[in-house]
């Protein structure tokens, strides 16, 4: 059976508008004409149409798609993997996600071999925190002449949940908060007692605090407990947000502490913390 229209949709490329602009021109002349020959050079242009239509097609039909996605950061590459298999050689087959309408690329294959199956790392990205929708997803081919890009609409709508980015090295240098705000952890810095090692003491945050304290180290396995501020600003809120990111991105930390006018709540576990950054708004 035919695919149903609605699982398929054709694209022309620039090369190929004027390729169906020159039919169209040679389709009157030989009509105005009534010359054989415009006739016969009408007919190879329609033929060479109908079989680039036909291998596109046949290279989309046999072309199977999955995709592996990891945990997506904000302002990085998703660490995604598409793996492809055809029943048949393709060339230049694309594949990605449909979102809002849109097709955004996420891999790109030269070449694919028959029963073999290729896998490339994916190119999509989210700038923003929060949960990523897609609509469907695709796989494309301008095969075999560039005239039009042909897509074929796979799987069905989903969504992601995308962690906030970290602050830069630079940005945290540049901040100014004390102890007890989001960049300092409970298990990361904390006063030392007597007995523990000296070379664990942080010269800056002791003279700001007015007392000893360090780092503690990742070997130690004390978990850590980080605290988040909330914030009515919302540039405010991300800078919180992204503190407390990088905090569980650098160090074995478990529980956030969400600092707010009602009070004080706890979020366990380091996934369920993220998930919950990723998500609050101001």
């Amino acid at each position: 059976m035919w695919p149903r229209p609605a699982d398929r949709r054709l694209m022309l490329t620039s090369g190929g508008k004027w390729y169906l602009a020159l039919t169209l021109f040679v389709g009157v002349a030989a009509v105005s004409s009534g010359n054989n020959v415009i006739y016969l050079m009408e007919s190879f242009l329609l033929g060479v149409l109908v079989l680039s239509g036909l291998l596109s097609e046949f290279t989309l039909r046999g072309i199977s798609l999955e995709w592996h996605r990891g945990q997506a950061r904000a302002g990085e590459a998703m660490p995604d993997v598409f793996l492809v298999k055809s029943s048949a050689p393709a060339f230049g087959v694309e594949v990605g996600v449909v979102r809002e309408g849109a097709l955004e690329a996420g891999g790109w294959f030269a070449a694919l071999k028959r029963g073999g199956r290729q896998a490339c790392h994916g190119g999509l990205r989210s700038d923003r925190r929060g949960v990523w929708r897609w609509e469907r997803l695709y796989v494309a081919t301008s095969f075999p002449l560039g005239m039009g890009k042909k897509v074929r609409f796979l799987g069905g709508a989903g969504s992601r949940v995308v962690w906030p980015r970290a602050l830069s090295p630079r940005e945290l240098a540049g901040s100014s908060q004390l102890p007890g705000a989001a960049e300092f952890l409970e298990g990361e810095v904390r006063e030392l007692e007597w007995g523990d090692d000296f070379r664990l003491v942080h010269g800056p945050l002791s003279a700001r605090g007015g007392s000893w304290v360090g780092r503690v180290r990742g070997r130690d396995g004390v978990p850590g407990v980080v605290e988040v501020r909330r914030q009515e600003n919302a540039e405010e809120w991300e800078k919180e947000v992204a503190r407390a990111a990088g905090a569980f991105y650098r160090w074995e930390a478990r529980r956030l502490v969400v600092l707010e006018r009602a009070g004080r709540r706890s979020i366990d576990g380091r996934r369920q913390a993220l998930d919950w950054l990723s998500t609050e708004e101001v």
